[in-house]
């Protein structure tokens, strides 16, 4: 499996970053993750839109165009030939010698086997916990995951398997996905601050219906359905929230509806672009 680093596709295992490097000492750096599908790189283009503009955020400088990304990414795929998988790019704070000022940064693009169920019935059922929490610049996709990683053991004490993010009263998002709520009105809701903008996400604002606003700790308390949405988990629902059920127990008509509207977009995309 070979790697692209720095104007070089080499081999994984001789893959090299300095130890001076900001996102070694600092954790300073961003990311984004995304599906290849049948061969073909899904939403890449927004996916790169996000990429670049965290960068500019966390004023990383990038020295590759869109489209030079984009010939990076196809060529990679040439050399690893994989039909499924997950790709992951990695933009780091650069090699500092203060350990502080923010340097050079080192471009990694790599890819991981990943298959996915083509097409799933309903939605995976998942049990979350809450948890008071603001990521430091949410707008932007850093590798920063400290709170993430840190709650997982409380998440297995508890049999949860994600964590909602609220703070001062208002829900955000999961760690790794968007939120999303049938209220009581029946209307479906996203997050609208302090959140990263999914890929996913966007692809579900396009349907009629779905709306962006201010989410509350009460809202997801008397939610008919509570479910989250990312480019590896498409659409899941949380049918357990801190130990309560979530409307019925199950996961919920109108979540299933947007997982089969949304595997459809899948399908378009890669048939106008395969």
């Amino acid at each position: 499996m070979e790697v692209f680093l720095n104007n070089t596709f080499i081999p994984a295992s001789e893959a090299r970053l300095p130890i001076t490097d900001l996102a070694i000492q600092r954790g300073y750096g961003i990311f984004d993750f995304f599906r290849i599908q049948e061969g073909v790189h899904l939403y890449v283009e927004d996916h790169l839109d996000r990429f670049l503009y965290s960068a500019e955020v966390m004023r990383l400088p990038v020295k590759y165009g869109k489209d030079e990304l984009i010939e990076i990414l196809h060529e990679l795929n040439r050399r690893n030939k994989m039909n499924s998988a997950g790709v992951r790019m990695v933009l780091t704070g650069g090699d500092s010698a203060d350990a502080w000022q923010i340097g050079e940064p080192s471009l990694l693009v790599m890819q991981q086997p990943l298959q996915l169920d083509g097409a799933p019935a309903l939605p995976k059922a998942v049990q979350a916990i809450t948890h008071d929490y603001l990521r430091d610049v949410p707008q932007a996709k850093t590798i920063n995951y400290t709170m993430g990683v840190w709650l997982q053991q409380r998440m297995r004490e508890l049999n949860a398997d994600d964590v909602l993010y609220h703070h001062h009263g208002k829900v955000a998002e999961f760690p790794r996905c968007n939120a999303f709520i049938v209220n009581e009105e029946g209307v479906v809701v996203t997050p609208h601050k302090d959140i990263l903008t999914g890929i996913t996400r966007k692809r579900l604002l396009e349907i009629d219906g779905v709306h962006e606003g201010p989410v509350t700790l009460n809202d997801v308390k008397t939610a008919r359905e509570i479910f989250l949405t990312s480019s590896t988990k498409r659409i899941q629902s949380v049918v357990m929230l801190d130990g309560k059920p979530v409307g019925s127990g199950k996961p919920g008509p109108v979540a299933t509806e947007l997982l089969h509207l949304l595997l459809q977009k899948e399908r378009e995309y890669i048939g106008a672009h395969a």
